[in-house]
């Protein structure tokens, strides 16, 4: 299952599940260079970093928020 690093304080990281439940978990708990917005899979028991799963959605991220600051420009412009 994959999950997205909705939040960390404290201590404590919230994961988002793919169905969009919560999980918290301990930051200890997480892999080395855990960041909020990171992508993991939990395999045997232990969270694992998929960077190309990450990488490729703040791509996509990236691009949408282009997209919409383009469309803004253009009709500022107008």
């Amino acid at each position: 299952m994959k999950y997205i690093v909705d939040r960390i304080s404290d201590g404590y990281a919230v994961l988002e599940t793919e169905n969009k439940n919560n999980l918290t978990v301990k930051e200890s708990d997480l892999p080395v260079g855990t960041r909020e917005g990171s992508i993991l899979i939990s395999d045997n028991g232990k969270f694992v970093l998929d960077k190309y799963s990450e990488d490729a959605r703040r791509k996509k991220l990236f691009a949408m928020k282009q997209k919409i600051m383009n469309r803004n420009n253009s009709q500022n412009n107008q």
